[in-house]
């Protein structure tokens, strides 16, 4: 079974169609880039897998759990509750391009709370676990620094690539990451 799922997927604002039944799978352990100009869809397909956008037609499964619209025995769509959607996106996290940190906690405190607020994790096991990814990413040094101090200056580009990274692992967590070309550095 394929980690993500996406069958004939079909994405519209209005008279604009940006999703034209879209298939693919993503194996576990894969690498997908997903490449195109500003507006062809590149970030509303991920909304999608996420389900923070709706969207019109077609199937997405993670680790074959249908996501936002199962598929009723009559062939119907219906859809899911917030609560289930919520759920669901606690194993898939997106992280924006523009994605920044909160400028008045430290790294530390960013890192943990994720797993404080959504996976439940103890307050001493998410610090134990955020000071170990910090010094696995070379940033140990900076987990008292707070998040607009890490993002001053040049260190911006040296600093949120290793962050934005870290603030989405967990165990059975997937994570997708759209950049723009200054993310590919």
């Amino acid at each position: 079974m394929a980690m993500v799922e996406v069958r004939d997927l079909r994405k519209s604002y209005g008279q604009l169609e940006v999703l034209k039944r879209l298939s693919f799978d993503v194996e576990h352990g894969d690498v997908v880039v997903v490449v195109g100009p500003s507006g062809s869809g590149k970030s509303t397909l991920l909304r999608c897998i996420n389900f923070l956008d709706d969207f019109q037609e077609g199937e997405i499964r993670i680790d074959g759990e249908t996501v936002g619209y199962p598929i009723e025995p009559d062939g119907r769509r219906a859809r899911r509750s917030e609560t289930e959607n919520a759920k669901l996106r606690e194993h898939v996290g997106i992280v924006f391009q523009s994605f920044n940190l909160f400028p008045h906690r430290t790294a530390l405190q960013n890192v943990t709370m994720g797993r404080m607020h959504v996976r439940k994790m103890p307050k001493t096991a998410a610090r134990e676990l955020a000071q170990d990814l910090l010094t696995k990413v070379g940033l140990s040094e900076k987990a008292d620094q707070y998040g607009g101090e890490l993002y001053s200056g040049g260190l911006s580009s040296n600093y949120a690539p290793r962050m934005k990274a870290l603030i989405g692992i967990g165990r059975g967590r997937r994570r997708v990451r759209p950049q723009g070309a200054a993310g590919l550095q």
